[in-house]
């Protein structure tokens, strides 16, 4: 947004202050013909923009309160689905309320009017005041903020919502929901179904700049609102360039996920021997080395989780492998004492029975404590830790394809240094390098968020797991060891063991 425009933005706007928002020019002379058409043209296209809002408005709400609502009753959809296909569907419903609200009162005097173009000129001055007084391209620069916010979410999945739904659409049950909300909706929406509705956000936001060119066209440079409409327009159409810009590098990016482009198919073997030898030179300090500070430090954050995610894995399954042994040498243990008291030369019944008991209770430990705990291990944190790992590998193989692609970007720098021309396919995968880099320091920091929010949520259910396991263990202590107690001061453990063992001492 330019500086020059700020100063025209409005903090708030109201109906009580839209009767005295500008205050126009004095006219002299009489209006002409020719700007009594203009004039009636203006009218004409402030109606279809406030018109059409209001269409697109009630096609919104189809698709929120037919389609979603119904989703959501008949359970059609799954939650992922549901935010794939409908993304911030509901966001633009209530922005387009506002705004639909917003454009009328900008052309209210308009829409007020009854005055057809044949009217007598004696007229004209009257009419023209009272029809100029219009602020449509203020309406337009006050909501372009929420307008970029909201549209570049949804026109940015777009295809990704479309291609889903029509993979959906194979499914019955997906067949006769649509088939039903489509008849609910046949008196309240043009459009054919729900493909043709979800498309239309992205075409209302493609329709805005030419309704405000044809609006300034028919606009007289006196006219207090002119600026305001040159801004709305332009800063419109940076907002459209923004969301093609982002589409064109999430489209390249998947390009390069999923394969090679045509022209890399075509010099494979050329490119190939190139890097290895830029690598090589690269590697004894024959050619300049490139740093991207910002994203060696994503990438490092980034090599971290992944270790860390490993590592912890690794520590779980120490843990329970030790816990096993653990119970398995305490149950040898307790039928060695169990044994021992039969060999001896007296007779120690209430002992021996008392270790019979500590195996059997051991041993049900084991076969229903592992057992429950293993089982809360799988759910609650080995499978998470699995989708958590397998969501660095769409990073991954990104990452992988700039270091590969950066060698072609650093080739690029020192033949222009030297003052030599690249070649086309040197240039295209350049550029497919600064498209990568580029996506990927946009998009690593939310995704080392996310990916650090969910394993922080992993350890809480691993904290879950091992509390089950500890009651049950407290339990079973309880239930063989009668005196034991839980809170014992274990600072005093060695003079607690001298007493019992002097004890038992006596027994032999």
């Amino acid at each position: 947004m330019s500086e020059t425009s700020l100063s025209f933005l409005p903090i708030a706007i109201d109906s009580s202050s839209t009767k005295t928002m500008y205050h126009h020019d004095t006219f002299n002379m009489e209006i002409n013909e020719n700007e009594m058409k203009m004039l009636f043209k203006k009218k004409r296209i402030i109606i279809e923009l406030i018109v059409t809002e209001e269409n697109y408005k009630n096609d919104l709400f189809v698709i929120e309160k037919i389609y979603k609502k119904k989703a959501i009753e008949y359970s059609v959809l799954s939650q992922e689905d549901m935010k794939i296909i409908f993304c911030n569907i509901y966001d633009i419903w209530q922005f387009t309320n506002k705004f639909s609200k917003l454009l009328k009162t900008a052309g209210k005097n308009m829409l007020e009017t009854n005055i057809e173009s044949n009217t007598d000129l004696k007229y004209s001055k009257i009419l023209f005041n009272k029809l100029s007084d219009t602020w449509i391209g203020k309406a337009f620069s006050q909501m372009i903020p929420q307008i970029e916010k909201i549209y570049s979410i949804y026109c940015i999945n777009h295809d990704i919502s479309s291609q889903r739904l029509q993979k959906l659409e194979q499914n019955l049950n997906i067949q006769k929901w649509l088939e039903e909300c489509k008849k609910i909706s046949k008196e309240k929406t043009n459009a054919w179904d729900l493909a043709s509705l979800l498309i239309k956000p992205v075409q209302r936001i493609f329709k805005y700049p030419l309704l405000l060119i044809q609006i300034i066209d028919a606009t007289s440079p006196n006219h207090p609102d002119i600026m305001l409409l040159n801004h709305a327009n332009k800063e419109i159409t940076l907002v459209i360039d923004r969301i093609n810009e982002i589409k064109r590098c999430k489209d390249m990016v998947k390009h390069v996920i999923s394969g090679r482009t045509d022209n890399s198919i075509r010099h494979v073997i050329v490119k190939g021997i190139s890097r290895k030898t830029e690598k090589l030179k690269k590697t004894v300090g024959l050619i300049e080395t490139y740093h991207d500070i910002f994203y060696e430090k994503l990438f490092e954050k980034f090599r971290r989780q992944q270790i860390q995610i490993s590592t912890f894995k690794k520590k779980i399954k120490n843990w329970f492998k030790e816990l096993t042994n653990y119970l398995l040498h305490q149950s040898d243990l307790a039928f060695a004492c169990s044994s021992c008291m039969i060999t001896g030369k007296k007779s120690f019944s209430e002992i021996q029975k008392k270790w019979k008991e500590y195996k059997t209770f051991i041993d049900k430990a084991s076969k229903d404590g592992l057992c429950e705990l293993e089982k809360n291990l799988t759910y609650f944190v080995f499978k998470p830790l699995k989708l958590l790992k397998n969501l660095y590998k769409i990073p991954s193989s990104i990452i992988k394809k700039r270091n590969t692609k950066i060698l072609d970007y650093i080739h690029i720098k020192t033949l222009k240094k030297k003052g030599i021309m690249p070649n086309k396919a040197l240039v295209q995968s350049a550029e497919i390098y600064n498209v990568i880099n580029a996506q990927l320091k946009k998009e690593l920091p939310d995704f080392l968020h996310y990916t650090s929010e969910l394993f922080n949520e992993i350890i809480i259910r691993l904290s879950y797991c091992q509390q089950q396991w500890y009651k049950f263990w407290i339990l079973i202590l309880k239930n063989c060891l009668k005196n034991y107690d839980p809170l014992i001061d274990f600072n005093n453990i060695s003079d607690i063991f001298s007493k019992k063992n002097v004890t038992i001492k006596t027994l032999f």
